[in-house]
């Protein structure tokens, strides 16, 4: 019976990449992209709702009281850089005293950065180098001081899974560089 059912399975498999050499599958086409490009900047009125549902998700997340205390003011003028980093500042502050751990600093080339504020260009060096900022993102290097929707939801996100990451103890054998390297 064994044999009989090896003699089957030999058939098929045959019988089967024969049939696919012969009909070739052919990939699909995707729709062509929108004819609409994403220039559009991120409006004040849209990040203060953006960093209001960040902040209270993130403390369900970690258990923690705290209401939102976004200091971006709803408005209908483009979002800059500057405030997305002074909001990313706030909020990693706010919950620095829940991190879990230290992560080794991330190296970054600081001529690469083009944020013009001075006020803003230390904290966004803090964030680099915590890695909560993609050192080569669009809010350290972009070219413009606004951000389109598509940016400021890639730096939201970023972040947010940072801090997350931050929060939470993961276990030292699964993590080589908790334990000194050691795998």
């Amino acid at each position: 019976m064994k044999k009989s059912a090896w003699i089957f399975a030999l058939v098929l498999g045959v019988t089967g990449t024969a049939d696919a050499q012969q009909h070739p599958v052919k990939p699909r086409r995707l729709a062509p992209p929108s004819a609409q490009k994403d220039t559009v900047p991120v409006t004040k009125a849209e990040g203060h709702a953006v960093f209001v549902r960040l902040e209270t998700l993130l403390s369900r997340g970690l258990n923690l009281v705290s209401s939102p205390k976004v200091g971006i003011a709803e408005s209908s003028a483009p979002l800059t850089r500057s405030e997305v980093v002074s909001e990313f500042n706030r909020i990693f502050v706010e919950y620095k005293s829940s991190f879990k751990y230290t992560p080794p600093k991330v190296k970054f080339d600081a001529s690469e950065i083009t944020l013009k504020d001075p006020a803003a260009r230390p904290k966004l060096e803090k964030l680099i180098a915590w890695g909560t900022v993609a050192k080569l993102g669009p809010i350290a290097s972009g070219s413009v001081p606004t951000l389109t929707v598509h940016q400021f939801g890639d730096s939201v996100g970023f972040f947010a899974s940072r801090i997350a990451e931050l929060v939470h103890l993961p276990p030292s054998r699964w993590t080589p560089y908790l334990n000194g390297g050691r795998g």
